[in-house]
């Protein structure tokens, strides 16, 4: 940020900023768009009434039964190394994706945990997500970050909605003064940095009482 001799924020440099920001995001989700578009082309096909490959599509290309093209989808060790590579070869040709969505609903979980911070300046907030990202990974899970801006409603409406449905997990610093709301959506909670008055979830403090003392 540049500064003027007065000290004053020299306003026409942030306002440049600030418009080459809006047209590199507007970049960002034209080229999002030109990505989404093309997978689209890619798992769409003519071989039934929806015009999307399945796992019967791909079954029939391999010549396999539909069981055992989805025992080969899910990393199972049920067949052998020549029917593997076959089916995997067929759904590789038809352009199948698997629909992890609809694979969550029968195993109830989607092995995804949200990390919901004010914003991505603070060198803090980064920190949280990098450590939580980096443990997650560990275990199998995947982590999605969601930015609340400080507002309550913005992170009332990301857990109270759908997205609250499908998440395994969430790890928060919360905008809300009372977080007594995460409790419907019976998911594992952990609350961080900020303390909250009456919380029944679990939650990880930082002493800085303490910490400042030590220094």
């Amino acid at each position: 940020m540049t500064v003027e001799r007065s000290g004053k924020l020299n306003k026409s440099y942030i306002c440049q900023n600030i418009l080459t920001n809006i047209a590199f995001c507007e970049i960002i989700i034209k080229t999002f768009r030109q990505v989404k578009t093309k997978l689209d082309d890619k798992v769409m096909g003519n071989n039934n009434p929806n015009n999307m490959i399945t796992i019967k599509d791909v079954a029939k290309r391999a010549g396999v039964a539909i069981s055992t093209v989805s025992t080969v989808l899910n990393d199972q060790d049920r067949v052998s190394q020549e029917t593997r590579d076959k089916v995997k070869k067929a759904a590789d040709e038809l352009g199948y994706v698997k629909n992890s969505i609809a694979a969550s609903m029968k195993t109830g979980s989607t092995k995804l945990i949200v990390v919901a911070v004010p914003d991505l300046i603070n060198e803090y907030y980064t920190d949280v997500i990098r450590g939580v990202e980096q443990t997650a990974v560990k275990h199998g899970y995947y982590t999605i970050v969601f930015t609340t801006q400080e507002s309550p409603e913005k992170e009332k409406e990301l857990f109270e909605g759908k997205f609250g449905k499908i998440i395994d997990g969430a790890v928060i610093v919360p905008a809300h003064p009372d977080v007594d709301f995460l409790r419907k959506i019976n998911k594992p909670v952990v609350v961080v940095d900020r303390y909250v008055p009456g919380c029944h979830l679990d939650a990880v403090m930082i002493n800085n009482y303490k910490g400042a003392r030590m220094l």
